[in-house]
């Protein structure tokens, strides 16, 4: 009953049979994430926003009014995207966990380098997006009166019309 068993040794440089699906995984362990998340994403926000609160009574009020402006629109879209995360968060899972059964996961990744995009000082990305906020928010506010002045007109004229009748 002499059976030999052939081990076979593969090398990390030869590329095996199951291609891509060898090298599927996470990129950045969790256990650093979730804290480098934490500190871009809400420690540091927390810190400009507290300082430049402060500095409201100071010299820079002009500089300290346009900074505060800027954190309460951070803050305005973490609650926004935390929210609209918890009811459509489907749909990010589906994009990012196809990417990740073909090839990498990498949804944690893009939303950490989404904080840090909004809120390193190197790269005024929040800036940014709250120039491009305020240029259209008077076409879309323009918009929302017209809608809401046709809409009250409608419910107006039911309501002459129901209790006329």
């Amino acid at each position: 009953f002499g059976s030999s068993v052939v081990v076979e040794k593969q090398c990390c440089l030869v590329p095996d049979r199951r291609g891509l699906s060898a090298f599927v995984g996470a990129m950045l362990p969790y256990f650093l994430i979730w804290p480098l998340w934490f500190s871009f994403a809400v420690a540091l926000p927390v810190v400009n926003s507290l300082h430049w609160l402060l500095a409201l009574s100071g010299p820079n009020s002009k500089e300290a009014q346009k900074q505060v402006h800027l954190w309460l629109f951070y803050w305005l879209l973490f609650t926004s995207f935390g929210l609209l995360n918890h009811y459509l968060g489907w749909i990010p899972d589906i994009i990012f966990g196809t990417l990740g059964y073909m090839v990498m996961d990498i949804q944690q990744e893009v939303y950490l380098g989404i904080a840090v995009a909004l809120t390193n000082p190197m790269f005024p990305k929040l800036e940014t997006l709250l120039g491009l906020v305020d240029s259209h928010s008077s076409e879309v506010l323009k918009k929302i009166h017209e809608v809401q002045t046709q809409a009250s007109s409608k419910v107006t004229a039911a309501v002459k019309g129901a209790f006329s009748g």
